[in-house]
């Protein structure tokens, strides 16, 4: 009787954990993640180091169109500073934008409570850079408007019947960017960037409460 409980409450918990992705359910969920790198180059006289900090928190909503795979819309508040040193100053840039994006994910059981993903993604935003200058006090400012496609990797584990832990590492997307610098009549510079990045130099940790119909 006992073992007979158990299996029966083996497989509920089971059931439950499957419902999380199946047609016709909503997720909710948020995301922070976090992008380093630095590096440093030597050319007698000049010593050049590089610093590049990104941090992005990204609210979405999603919904299974069948099982296994979630469409959804996305909100990114992005903040990044690139700092650059010579031997002479150093160069200050900063930047704060606003994303709106679609995506699609699709999620590949490994077991019972964890999950492979893939999310590929369409986005669009507007954003405002400042850069400074030790050598200058002049502090010029551009605004920006950014388009990107993307893939990236993640895990998700299912803590609850209702409530995902999300863990993600990379980046493969193309973007596009056209900056033009306030108070000046210059035409806008556009942009392209093409960027593969499966290290965890770059990573993302995020809940997902599930809502199902």
């Amino acid at each position: 009787m006992k073992t007979l409980f158990t299996t029966a409450l083996l497989a509920l918990l089971g059931t439950g954990v499957f419902a999380q992705t199946s047609q016709g359910t909503f997720a909710v969920s948020g995301s922070v993640s976090y992008y380093n790198s630095n590096g440093n180059t030597s050319s007698l006289p000049t010593t050049i180091s590089d610093t590049n900090r990104n941090l992005a928190l990204r609210p979405s909503v999603g919904y299974f169109i069948s099982d296994g795979t979630e469409a959804g819309i996305s909100v990114g508040i992005t903040s990044s500073l690139r700092k650059t040193i010579y031997d002479t100053g150093e160069n200050i840039s900063k930047n704060n934008s606003v994303t709106l994006g679609v995506y699609l994910r699709k999620y590949v059981a490994l077991t019972e409570q964890l999950s492979l993903h893939g999310t590929g993604y369409i986005s669009a935003g507007l954003g405002k850079t400042r850069y400074s200058n030790t050598s200058s006090a002049d502090e010029l400012t551009q605004n920006t408007n950014n388009y990107a496609i993307g893939l990236y990797p993640g895990l998700t584990y299912f803590a609850t019947p209702k409530l995902g832990l999300t863990a993600s590492f990379g980046n493969i997307s193309f973007s596009r960017q056209s900056t033009k610098l306030l108070y000046e009549n210059d035409d806008r510079s556009v942009s392209s960037k093409f960027d593969a990045n499966l290290s965890f130099s770059s990573f993302g940790i995020g809940l997902s409460y599930f809502i199902a119909r």
